[in-house]
């Protein structure tokens, strides 16, 4: 065994109440696209597209473009609205939703995370009015230094062996590629995806768009 059998729900610095809400369970990561396109693409994958963007949109809080809602804010996972007791846990001082709403708000690390890759995403194949405003290069070089602190930070260390590359040869170094298809033990994303969705009830949204709902537009 290349790891310990141990499973802790959370570590010391993270949210308490999402706890309850914490599973884990072996998934093998899929080999994509890398090396060959013999290995077929994700559904996360390729320029930006209809279907590829709901799919996004799922994992986070979309920016918003109405009419096209694909569901609304308060189904959404990216904000927690914190009750008292939620607050107490938290340790710490945060900001009240807005002048007129005193509830405290955080947001949950995962999500923030996953907005900074859909922000690359979309400028890598620039398609968004988003990454292109006044602020977009500081918003870009926030995302790009903010994950590359997070996968330092997680350091997964789960060992990647190599596998034959499709016509590669011993003689220009091209004779492997490493097999992302690997089991992972992972957190159950979607587990505690519907426990924050069901505390973001101040209608705001990663991207900070109130009382909105997600759409399909980029």
């Amino acid at each position: 065994m290349y790891r310990d059998t141990c499973r802790p729900g959370l570590h010391a610095l993270e949210f308490g109440p999402v706890a309850s809400s914490i599973e884990y369970q072996d998934i093998v990561f899929k080999m994509s696209g890398m090396g060959t396109r013999e290995h077929p693409v994700t559904e996360y994958e390729g320029p930006p597209t209809p279907e590829n963007n709901v799919k996004w949109f799922e994992l986070l809080d979309g920016r918003v473009y109405p009419p096209l809602f694909l569901f609304p804010a308060n189904k959404t996972a990216g904000i927690i609205a914190l009750d008292d007791t939620m607050y107490q846990a938290l340790g710490q001082e945060t900001e009240p939703a807005s002048d007129t709403d005193s509830t405290p708000l955080i947001q949950l690390e995962v999500f923030h995370q996953l907005h900074c890759l859909n922000s690359l995403r979309r400028l890598i194949y620039n398609t968004s009015t988003f990454t292109k405003g006044v602020n977009a290069e500081m918003h870009m070089d926030h995302c790009i230094d903010y994950l590359r602190q997070s996968i330092m930070c997680h350091s997964d260390v789960t060992p990647l062996v190599h596998i034959p590359r499709p016509g590669g040869s011993r003689n220009n170094g091209t004779a492997w590629i490493p097999n992302f298809a690997v089991k992972h033990t992972c957190r159950d994303f979607w587990k505690i995806h519907e426990w924050a969705a069901q505390y973001n009830t101040s209608g705001w949204t990663i991207e900070g768009y109130p009382n909105q709902g997600l759409a399909l537009a980029e």
